[in-house]
């Protein structure tokens, strides 16, 4: 419960910052048993992957690993309501095997060119990290290969950490 209870302090602090610095909040809702916090980038801060996974980490979380269907179709609705083009997520392609693994706990995510959860023409081969579309040609949801060091002033990121299920989901 104390760890519990540090870590949404954390949260808590992080985004009152985030709101401070850059005059913007980000949301955070929960799902099942996790907590997502939906950030934007800016003009004046971008980031990439590896950058956007460090701040999920400094919050205690993690960029978001996406686990189930149900879990898929609750993050591609709530990000079609938000303005952001794309969020980086954990998925990234392994540089030994050349599989694309999920961060949270290496399993593989098929890599069938144009097929869920693909965008058309993707994986295209030009990134090693993914983000997941929002508002992009009706892509919503769907998975685009990018370099991980591409800072995208229009790109955004997921942190997911876990949370006790209250059995409701929702806006927190």
């Amino acid at each position: 419960m104390v760890k519990q209870d540090y870590r949404l302090t954390i949260i808590f602090v992080n985004t009152i910052y985030d709101f401070i610095r850059l005059g913007r909040t980000s949301r955070t809702f929960v799902f099942g048993n996790s907590s997502y916090t939906f950030y934007k980038n800016s003009v004046t801060q971008k980031r990439d992957w590896t950058e956007s996974r460090q701040r999920c980490r400094d919050t205690g979380s993690d960029l978001v690993s996406i686990e189930s269907k149900k879990e898929w179709k609750f993050l591609k609705n709530t990000i079609q309501r938000m303005e952001t083009i794309e969020y980086y997520i954990g998925l990234k392609k392994d540089s030994k095997s050349g599989d694309w693994k999920w961060i949270s706990d290496n399993s593989k995510v098929n890599v069938t060119r144009g097929k869920f959860p693909w965008a058309k023409d993707q994986p295209s081969g030009d990134g090693n990290c993914a983000v997941m579309f929002g508002r992009y040609w009706q892509n919503y949801g769907l998975f685009n290969d990018l370099p991980c060091d591409k800072h995208g002033m229009y790109s955004g990121y997921i942190c997911e950490s876990p949370t006790e299920s209250t059995g409701q989901e929702g806006m927190s």
